[in-house]
């Protein structure tokens, strides 16, 4: 990731498939100008990336407890497609510049799947087949572009399914 010159031809970056992942994924706090791509990993701990500013994030096809990404800011796309999140995917107040994906993700397991209040995304949310099982709270987001809940299905018995109060949606 920078300590070592990339070899000619390669690019920097942390890339996965496939893989255990025992422990924590914490990058609270930091920075990280490369991508990070994880394939089919099994997490057995919340991947936290709360307070960080990185680049692409793909964890796409995995398993894992939560994923923490409160008040990030991320410079290309966080996609989460595909992922089984059993607990909540947390954006509060995150910024992206990008792209966001959870299509076809399965979050939750509580009372809120997702809880993005004060999200802000510079493109595109795809959040197309997603299964929520609990809220989805996107109150007071910005987002320039479209937001695809095409096919989507939030369960949230005896709660608010699906919040977009004071959210602005290009």
């Amino acid at each position: 990731l920078g300590v070592v010159p990339a070899e000619p031809g390669s690019a920097a970056g942390i890339r996965l498939r496939g893989a255990a992942v025992a422990g924590s994924l914490r990058l609270m706090g930091g920075a990280a100008g490369w991508p990070l791509v994880c394939e089919g990993c099994r997490f057995d701990d919340e991947v936290n990336l709360a307070d960080s500013s990185v680049r692409t994030v793909r964890i796409t096809g995995c398993d894992l407890p939560a994923f923490d990404g409160t008040r990030l800011r991320l410079d290309g796309i966080l996609d989460l497609a595909g992922s089984r999140v059993a607990g909540c995917v947390r954006l509060e107040h995150a910024k992206v510049s990008g792209q966001l994906s959870m299509a076809g993700t399965v979050a939750g397991g509580g009372t809120e799947a997702v809880e993005a209040t004060g999200l802000s995304v510079d493109g595109q949310v795809d959040c197309g087949g997603l299964e929520a099982r609990g809220g989805v709270l996107l109150e007071g987001a910005t987002v320039t572009g479209t937001v695809n809940l095409r096919g989507a299905r939030i369960a949230s018995p005896g709660e608010k399914a699906l919040v977009l109060s004071y959210a602005t949606i290009d």
